[in-house]
């Protein structure tokens, strides 16, 4: 007893710095997770933006082969 009468301010202290890690390491764990969070997000819009662009880079190309086929049959048209 006599030992916390005489050291009681520094148990208090040392208590009170390990409640606030405890609350920084919980706080640095949700800024974690939000980062993960915004991460992953980032990451799903660039999959988009690259899934449209693919899908007018196909249709391009398929636009080019049609016009090439056209050409192509109607050049064997006049050369038959």
């Amino acid at each position: 007893m006599e030992f916390i009468q005489n050291y009681w301010e520094q148990i208090a202290v040392l208590g009170l710095a390990i409640l606030a890690l405890v609350k920084m390491k919980f706080e640095l764990d949700s800024l974690k997770k939000d980062v993960a969070d915004l991460y992953t997000r980032s990451t799903f819009v660039d999959v988009v933006k690259l899934k449209a662009e693919m899908e007018v880079a196909n249709r391009n190309i398929t636009s080019l082969w049609t016009q090439y086929n056209t050409l192509k049959s109607k050049n064997n048209g006049r050369s038959s």
